[in-house]
């Protein structure tokens, strides 16, 4: 599911176990939601490591500062498919980078 409009970019994001996300950089501000829970790791450009519980209905939002950004990858580390739906805010400081299929 993906939308878009002037203001917003909306999307969902399923992550069967076992897989990882390509590296991505967000530099929108963002919230994401946890539709369905469950373990993952997150990798990060500085080379931190994050181990992650997820429950559904966990939210975790994000700003950016002009020129700021965070780029990273996202890893099922669980046996169930984790679901987020991503909300970006196109009136950010930075411009959106195009969204990757």
């Amino acid at each position: 599911m993906r939308s878009e409009t002037d203001r917003v970019r909306v999307w969902e994001i399923p992550l069967p176990p076992g897989e990882r996300t390509r590296a991505h950089q967000h530099v929108l501000d963002y919230f994401w939601t946890a539709v369905a829970g469950g373990r993952s790791r997150q990798h990060t450009d500085d080379g931190t490591t994050r181990e992650v519980a997820h429950q559904a209905g966990d939210i975790r939002h994000f700003t950016f500062r002009p020129g700021q950004y965070l780029l990273d990858d996202l890893e099922n580390t669980g046996s169930t498919t984790l679901v987020f739906t991503t909300v970006e805010f196109k009136d950010s400081p930075n411009a959106a980078l195009p969204l990757h299929s």
